[in-house]
């Protein structure tokens, strides 16, 4: 949703690059983005997206949007065995960089949105094929949360959860209870789409700009993992109202991070 609301405006793009620049932040972007935007039809939102991307260079941070996955190189690094960010995606950093790398071309983001469109229909494939696969072990979860010694077990992985620098884990549970909370409402693929864009971003990120649901899934989670002693979430903002003005006024003011890299970072 943001790489697309903010390409699409212009005002709001360059407010949203001068705050980057200018607190030395980072955008996180992953391949998640880049599926969202099989839906688009028109080369020239494509290529406003890929103009903001560049615009932001090279303050691009490359990220894993596949929890489950992020959680894994989580207990790699915990356990000593890698070094490796979590949530980096190293792949398509490598991708991205690879032209000027080898020297074709100096860095740039032209082509990224557009083959993206240009090749709508194997791409939404894909995502409909993954969303459809977690979709059916989303809904059989839902189903288990009924049972009291599987809720026990996720309250007891929530309160491991605060045993960690991140909370990959311990928010894509709390979510997912906060989901089934209503069970007459069906779950989509759109609830899972939503849920990737949710978890790692948030469990990894300062400030994170949601759609109003997950907004409020977020906040709900949040006090569920607080009385976990789970502390370290993004602050979430919506597109509601004027939830967008805040998020850049946020950005605007949020102190630059002094800390030396670390791969929790």
């Amino acid at each position: 949703m943001g790489i697309a609301k903010f390409s699409r405006d212009q005002q709001l793009g360059g407010e949203l690059v001068a705050a980057v620049h200018e607190r030395e932040g980072t955008l996180a972007f992953g391949i998640l983005n880049l599926v969202e935007f099989s839906g688009v039809t028109d080369a020239t939102q494509a290529r406003a997206a890929e103009q903001l991307v560049e615009a932001l260079l090279p303050r691009i941070y490359f990220m894993r949007f596949a929890f489950h996955e992020v959680f894994e190189r989580e207990n790699a690094l915990w356990r000593g065995e890698s070094a490796q960010g979590p949530s980096g995606d190293e792949e398509l950093l490598g991708q991205f960089c690879l032209p000027a790398v080898t020297g074709r071309s100096a860095l740039h983001a032209r082509g990224l949105f557009a083959q993206v469109v240009a090749q709508r229909a194997l791409v939404q494939a894909h995502r409909d094929r993954v969303a459809q696969a977690l979709l059916k072990d989303l809904t059989e979860f839902r189903t288990q949360t009924t049972d009291a010694g599987f809720r026990a077990q996720i309250r007891a992985g929530m309160d491991e959860g605060a045993q960690r620098p991140r909370a990959t884990l311990a928010l894509a549970r709390a979510l997912v209870l906060e989901i089934k909370s209503d069970r007459n409402a069906p779950l989509t693929d759109h609830d899972v789409i939503d849920l990737l864009h949710t978890v790692v971003p948030v469990a990894w990120c300062e400030l994170v700009l949601l759609d109003g649901r997950w907004c409020d899934l977020v906040e709900r989670a949040r006090q569920r993992l607080l009385t976990a002693g789970v502390t370290r979430l993004a602050r979430v903002f919506s597109d509601r109202g004027d939830g967008v003005a805040k998020f850049l006024s946020a950005l605007r003011t949020h102190p630059k991070d002094s800390r030396p890299p670390s791969p929790w970072m």
